[in-house]
């Protein structure tokens, strides 16, 4: 599975050729959502075995190197000659961004929220978690307009604070390795530098 997903986003990364990598107007003040495909590595110690997840993100460039978001995820995994265990999360998240103007701005992030299990056979539990990670956002086209399009990139770590559940181990830890895209809308538009009273137009 994690060759299929490396295969996938280097075949993707292959698609940004010809990117415009200056950006004079900057991404401060632009939305984004960001649809991505989740593989999850569950602790060991869970019943449920590892498999594929969905995660939707929404966020706002507050400056080119910081953006706030909020964070879905669901999963349903095999519990083997059990059943399937739902695990659906909602976070809060910062990202610190390190070269909004390069091809590739690495990142990374940090958030808290709550994650809902539901178990075979019994009712939903809600526990706390923490997680932090690193990423990377890739250009796909130009991106000196309003409208950009990027391939994101990132693994995370999940800490879950949950204890005295019959599939779970006491506070397990999860790693998520998520690839997608993200659509940014409403960047400023790249501020256009006039010619100085009595240059001379150039031919």
């Amino acid at each position: 599975m994690q060759r299929l997903m490396f295969g996938g986003l280097m075949a993707m990364a292959g698609m940004a050729g010809n990117v415009a990598l200056a950006d004079e107007g900057g991404i401060a003040g632009a939305w984004y959502v960001s649809p991505m495909l989740q593989y999850d590595i569950l602790d060991k110690h869970r019943a449920a075995d590892s498999g594929i997840a969905g995660d939707l993100a929404g966020g706002y460039n507050i400056s080119r190197h910081f953006a706030v978001e909020a964070n879905y995820s669901y999963g349903n995994f095999t519990i083997p000659n059990i059943g399937r265990q739902g695990l659906q999360q909602f976070t809060a998240d910062g990202l610190v961004k390190f070269m909004p103007r390069a091809f590739v701005d690495p990142y990374v992030s940090m958030g808290t929220g709550v994650l809902i299990t539901k178990d075979p056979g019994s009712s939903e539990v809600n526990s706390a978690l923490v997680e932090a990670g690193v990423g990377a956002l890739t250009a796909l086209g130009q991106q000196t307009g309003s409208f950009r399009l990027q391939l994101r990139t990132e693994a995370k770590y999940r800490h879950e604070w949950i204890q005295n559940q019959p599939y779970d181990p006491k506070n397990p830890n999860d790693i998520l390795l998520g690839v997608g895209v993200q659509v940014e809308f409403g960047a400023p538009a790249p501020v256009q530098q006039s010619e100085p009273p009595g240059t001379v137009p150039r031919i």
